[in-house]
């Protein structure tokens, strides 16, 4: 590891170190070494984490260190962060080097009991009888923010009772946001398809004014053995033309989908629907007046295909046919366009990620080859989810790295870094040429560092780049103790990647 210096804040509560006076806080300053060597301290013990990194008023090196006392991996590491004295909160951890031993590169610490480390859009509060779950979030031609989410009076997923469609809209880039409106209320009438509305999934289209959005409906459990071709998983559309201030009334699209599975090599799909939160629009392929859309699906007992619609969500077809299936293994997942106009699948799994790549042979009949499935986890330094299986979002954006000025693809991927359900994060990997993409396994491998955005219990989440280049994030955390509220905030590639690299354009 690299021995050049590096600055450090440690902010402490005035009481807990006499020598900060008059309420202010204060900041000190030393080498990586020095830290280091107070990380290594014996202080394994205590219930404030904070006191062990100290300032000039604390420890050297003494008989018992974390390393002894805990292990050396950073799963473990994680495990002693979240044993914090109820005055004092971990808000940001962002590590040098996340396969490291130990991590240290800045650590925050908050002087007060809570500190949002976003904006809440649908707040789940302590004492909620209906919660929120499952974000989705876009942005329109002229630059508005549209989020929606499911408010489920059922506290539960489709099939177990009533679920509505809320939205929101921010039209000054999400720093406030307009009146919770209701797109659909679920009836929560046994049998029926109105019953419940569910996992929104949404695109705009870069060059109108036009909204997709899909969810799942209906009363069946997308799990349950009575779900099948004949009573199958059902899902509904809806369309804006004006950015989201009217929609269409939903429109079932149940058989246009499964039937694409219907001669496939495993047989008709029994239960599917479309994963939650963003609709992928190339950059590349357009046909007539649209950029082609993508979205992955997952099929009960077949993981995941990838479908894509040439005409904005009203017809839809399987990128590279029924016969292959790109991630037999696979959970809900996302998808992503890679530099050369390929397609990354990203899928979830415990401990992190499945990827796969589609190479197209020839883009307009959306023929190609999936390449073979690979995992991305700790063992070998990829997007590591511990002791989680969860919904995250993909996403590249075009990046200059500050050392070299070199330009280059960013792959941002987010999951909850665990343990469990907490500490959603922000992975990130540089492509710096073809080569680093040319396989599934190349991609899975070596990501370079994380960014931490909660320290709360926290689970799925999705983004999109914005016109300004900047990331409009959102996920879903317990807030209050109860999951979840659904948040905002908008980051710049500089936070995420800790100055690493700076956004190269606009989108």
């Amino acid at each position: 590891m690299s021995r050049r210096k590096i600055a450090l804040s440690l902010f402490f509560v005035l009481g807990i170190l006499p020598a900060l006076a008059g309420g202010m806080l204060s900041a000190y300053k030393m080498s990586k070494g020095a830290l280091l060597n107070k990380v290594e301290g014996g202080w394994a013990g205590r219930q404030t984490m904070g006191v062990a990194y100290g300032g000039p008023t604390e420890f050297k090196y003494t008989d018992i260190s974390l390393r002894k006392a805990y292990g050396t991996s950073y799963d473990q590491a994680l495990q002693i962060i979240g044993r914090f004295d109820v005055n004092m909160r971990l808000d940001t951890v962002k590590f040098l080097n996340p396969h490291d031993s130990v991590k240290t590169d800045s650590w925050s610490m908050l002087a007060h009991k809570h500190k949002k480390t976003g904006t809440e859009v649908f707040t789940t509060a302590r004492d909620a009888e209906v919660p929120y779950r499952i974000p989705a979030i876009a942005q329109t031609r002229a630059g508005d923010l549209i989020y929606f989410t499911d408010y489920r009076p059922c506290k539960q997923d489709i099939g177990f009772g009533r679920v509505d469609q809320h939205y929101r809209i921010s039209r000054d880039g999400g720093k406030t946001w307009g009146a919770e409106q209701v797109l659909v209320e679920g009836t929560g009438t046994k049998g029926a398809m109105d019953c419940a509305y569910g996992d929104p999934v949404i695109a705009a289209d870069r060059e109108s004014d036009e909204l997709y959005l899909s969810t799942g409906c209906g009363d069946r459990p997308y799990p349950a053995a009575t779900t099948t071709r004949q009573n199958p998983f059902p899902m509904v559309d809806w369309r804006s033309k004006d950015g989201g201030k009217t929609w269409s009334r939903p429109r079932e699209i149940t058989e246009k989908i499964y039937r694409l599975l219907d001669k496939g090599s495993l047989g008709p799909a029994q239960s599917l629907f479309f994963s939650s939160g963003k609709m992928t629009q190339s950059r590349m392929v357009k046909k007539d007046r649209y950029y082609r859309l993508y979205v992955a699906i997952l099929v009960r007992g077949q993981g995941n295909y990838l479908l894509y619609s040439d005409d904005f969500g009203n017809g839809w077809k399987i990128l590279g046919g029924n016969q292959v299936q790109p991630c037999l293994e696979g959970d809900e997942a996302k998808c992503e366009e890679l530099p050369d106009g390929s397609v990354l699948l990203s899928s979830r799994k415990n401990g992190g990620r499945f990827f796969n790549v589609f190479n197209y042979t020839d883009v307009r009949k959306g023929r190609g080859v999936w390449q073979q499935c690979a995992a991305s986890q700790d063992d070998n330094h990829g997007c590591r989810a511990t002791d989680n299986s969860t919904n995250g979002e993909i996403l590249s954006v075009k990046a200059v790295r500050q050392e070299d000025q070199k330009e280059l693809t960013l792959l941002l991927q987010s999951v909850p870094l665990g343990p469990g359900r907490s500490h959603v994060g922000i992975w990130y990997k540089a492509l710096e040429s073809k080569a680093d993409y040319s396989s599934p396994a190349v991609i899975a491998r070596n990501w370079e560092d994380f960014f931490q955005v909660t320290a709360l219990n926290s689970a799925y989440s999705t983004m999109v780049q914005l016109h300004d280049g900047s990331i409009a994030f959102a996920w879903e955390e317990a807030t209050y103790g109860q999951a979840y509220t659904q948040m905002f905030r908008r980051l710049t590639v500089e936070e995420i990647t800790c100055g690493k690299y700076r956004s190269c354009t606009s989108r």
